[in-house]
């Protein structure tokens, strides 16, 4: 049985990965496409955080979710926006340490509607910052080698919030 799971769990990531390559073509060949439509985002935002639950459960991480009343109907491809919130809360899970905390926002911005994340991970240096958005690139240090992810996550995340019209800043505090 654990042999299978293993199998499983590498199928799982290589699937994943194969994905995020067809996106990363679809986005730099011009092709990416987007069924946009209006969705709730703070309802969008409870779903992915239930989503992730069992694993901020298993290393005790706190997850607050501080998300502004009445925000009015967000407009976009709500499945590449739930790619982009389970990559910001999935990097945040995985970068923060056991018992630590995650915290998600949303605002509305004047007519933009705004979802910002923080935790008390390891953080990113200032200098660090443009390349973790690049295709591949990821930091080295000891935490982040640990890492299962390719570096691929980030940067489609950035692509899918321009490519609607918005931006990532990626700050670190």
């Amino acid at each position: 049985k654990q042999f299978l799971k293993t199998i499983r769990r590498n199928l799982d990531r290589m699937a994943v990965l194969v994905g995020d390559l067809a996106d990363i073509n679809r986005m730099e060949s011009g092709r990416m496409t987007f069924e946009l439509g209006e969705f709730d985002l703070n309802q969008l935002v409870e779903e992915v955080a239930r989503d992730l639950a069992d694993a901020l459960d298993a290393r005790q991480q706190t997850l607050t979710l501080a998300l502004a009343p009445l925000l009015p109907a967000a407009y976009a491809d709500r499945t590449r926006i739930v790619q982009v919130l389970e990559n910001l809360l999935d990097n945040a899970h995985k970068y923060t340490p056991e018992g630590g905390a995650i915290t998600v926002w949303t605002q509305r911005v004047g007519d933009r509607l705004e979802v910002a994340v923080s935790d008390n991970g390891i953080g990113i240096s200032p200098d660090d910052l443009p390349r973790v958005f690049r295709p591949f690139s990821q930091l080295d240090t000891a935490a982040l080698r640990k890492s299962e992810g390719v570096g691929l996550g980030r940067a489609i995340s950035r692509h899918f919030v321009e490519l609607h019209g918005g931006h990532n800043t990626g700050q670190s505090a």
